[in-house]
């Protein structure tokens, strides 16, 4: 359910920057496409410890990872350069 899933996946959405209005809308997208959030979860978490242990700011690291994937030709591309 969205409020459970928000619980478990809302302290590393904030710690990278996501208010709680995008948190709640990427969470209904998520539920209704049928992602599994716990995986999305453990990745976002993975995503903060490797970005605190780089020490790279979280907030503006995740927005400039989003943008790539955003203006890439090929999204998968963006992910690994």
């Amino acid at each position: 359910n969205l409020q459970a899933d928000l619980v478990g996946i809302g302290q590393p959405l904030q710690e990278l920057g996501f208010t709680l209005t995008e948190s709640v809308a990427m969470l209904s997208k998520w539920e209704q496409e049928g992602v599994n959030v716990d995986r999305v979860t453990a990745g976002l978490r993975l995503a903060v410890t490797n970005l605190t242990n780089a020490n790279l700011p979280l907030e503006s690291s995740m927005r400039s990872l989003i943008v790539s994937i955003r203006d890439a030709a090929d999204p998968t591309d963006a992910l690994t350069n």
